[in-house]
Parts: C-alpha cells; structure tokens; sequence
C-alpha cells in the first residue's frame, strides 16, 4: 500500500512539475507549426531533433537512477527508438500546430509511461 501512495505522490507531483517547470534549450517557444514546416535535413530541423531526443533521454535517466519505491517505469524508453520519437512528433505536431514543442515531447511521455503501465 506504500508503494502504491508512493507511486500517486510521484504521478501528482510529475503533473504538477510539468506544468510549472521552466524548460530551457533550443526548442524554446517552438511551436508543433514550425516541427511541420521545417524540412527534415535542414540544420534547424536537426537542432530540434536533437532537443527532444535529449530531453526524452534526461527524462529517461532521471527516472532511472530514482529510488526504487518511487519508480513508475525503471527504463522508460526501452524499445522505443530515434525513428519513433520522430514520426510519433510528425503526428501529434500535424494534428496540434499550436502545442509547443515542450508540450508535445511532455504528451510522448505521458503515452510512453501509460504504454508501460499497460504492459
């Protein structure tokens, strides 16, 4: 039952942290409009790339080296690869142009976690 309150603390605490962390980098004020309109290969489209990739994976790492009680999912992005990232951001970008780009890297996480709940 511990774990369990725990577990609520930290899912209370991710959403509320993630609607009042300030998030630095390149992908600031970026919108989900300019992810579609940039072409892929462009050096500014690769910057981005690089942002979300990083992002995921400091996320990841974070979630990683928590304290075992606390863990939701101990590896967060295991089989999930560069190419997924990419098409699930076109998708949700495509059908959200007005999200920032914070905001729909935080929406891949959410589906990364729920996916790993289900499982």
């Amino acid at each position: 039952m511990r774990t369990l309150g725990a577990a609520l603390i930290v899912i209370v605490i991710w959403g509320h942290c993630a609607k009042a962390t300030m998030i630095l980098g390149f992908s600031e004020g970026q919108s989900c409009g300019a992810w579609t309109n940039e072409p892929r290969g462009t050096t500014k489209r690769a910057q981005l790339e690089a942002w979300i990739l990083g992002f995921l994976s400091g996320w990841a790492e974070t979630l990683s080296s928590a304290p075992e009680s606390l863990v939701i999912a101990r590896d967060p992005l295991a089989n999930t690869d560069t190419a997924a990232v990419i098409a699930w951001m076109n998708n949700y970008c495509a059908q959200h142009p007005l999200d920032t780009l914070t905001e729909a890297t935080k929406h891949l996480m959410d589906e990364i976690l729920h996916r790993k709940k289900s499982n």
